[in-house]
């Protein structure tokens, strides 16, 4: 399905990706801007995923990462995402994002920006996540992140003993039936999902787990 929107903002100045629910006639915010959007013989609610060009960014509710930026130089930038913010902003959460976070951070420079997120993390999930500022950073950052050569560890803090405290989890993953959220050990249909774990610390019936991830399976730990 072919979407235009209006002319006035054709002229973006970066990206947003993401699932657009759309109807007959629809109003979507996205950043401060509201685009009304016309399509021709859609009686019921549509969902186009895509790309939207959209120019300027919300003045309201504006979330300042500058502090957890850990590093930064002409080709990558790696910065703390705090827990309880997504990745990504969606219809439902269209500010609070680390995505626009970052469109304000540069939009201050006056530096154009297009959102490239190497390694996503789950809204709830606190860590660093690495953003690529060009495609030639993102091209490097995506054939290591395949070839495995990217080492990430997560550290989690669960109830109960690890038995035994050090070891591997290999236990292939796929969708659970009538869910698009839930995952599931499926060893006849999932895919491949390797994790190596070691006990860090226990105490007051919990323990510290330090996780290295071979892959990177939705919900994976």
């Amino acid at each position: 399905v072919s979407v235009r929107t209006d002319q006035s903002i054709q002229t973006g100045e970066s990206y947003i990706q993401g699932d657009i629910y759309l109807g007959k006639r629809s109003m979507m915010t996205i950043m401060d801007r509201s685009i009304l959007y016309q399509i021709n013989s859609l009686e019921k609610p549509q969902k186009i995923s895509g790309f939207l060009k959209e120019k300027g960014y919300s003045r309201q509710n504006l979330v300042d990462l500058r502090k957890d930026i850990v590093y930064e130089d002409e080709d990558l930038l790696v910065i703390n995402k705090p827990a309880g913010m997504p990745v990504h902003p969606s219809r439902g959460n269209p500010e609070n994002s680390l995505g626009n976070a970052l469109a304000w951070y540069f939009k201050e420079q006056g530096v154009p920006f297009v959102f490239r997120c190497i390694n996503r993390l789950d809204r709830d999930t606190s860590g660093l996540t690495v953003i690529s500022k060009h495609l030639v950073s993102a091209s490097i950052m995506a054939d290591m992140t395949k070839k495995r050569l990217v080492h990430r560890e997560y550290l989690a803090i669960v109830k109960g003993d690890l038995t035994p405290p050090a070891g591997t989890i290999t236990a292939p993953l796929s969708r659970k039936e009538g869910s698009i959220i839930e995952r599931t050990v499926d060893f006849d249909h999932g895919d491949e999902a390797i994790t190596h774990y070691k006990l860090v610390k226990k105490e007051n019936g919990h323990s510290l787990v330090s996780l290295q991830l071979e892959t990177g399976r939705t919900h994976q730990i």
